[in-house]
């Protein structure tokens, strides 16, 4: 994870200010809903996705289940989605 060096306060109301330049190199305009995870003691936020996001963990999973019922290596799949322009 890179660190950004960027601190906020917590406001009255529990809110911080995501900086502009971040929401806009993150192409994050005003009224993006966003996720709010836990992972651990971090408190995660993304773009929400209907249907949910897939965590790292999950992915790593399906993929090698995938490949032990396939008998191919898991990183095929990836490169397989990456060629048809899917984003996972």
């Amino acid at each position: 994870m890179k660190s950004t060096g960027i601190v906020r306060k917590i406001d009255n109301l529990g809110r911080i200010v995501l900086p502009k330049e971040l929401r806009r190199v993150l192409h994050l305009p005003e009224g993006t809903p966003m996720e709010i995870s836990v992972d651990g003691s971090r408190i995660v936020l993304q773009k929400y996705q209907a249907g949910g996001a897939w965590s790292a963990d999950e992915l790593k999973e399906a993929l090698i289940a995938a490949a032990k019922d396939s008998g191919k290596d898991p990183v095929y799949y990836l490169d397989a989605a990456r060629k048809e322009g899917k984003t996972i």
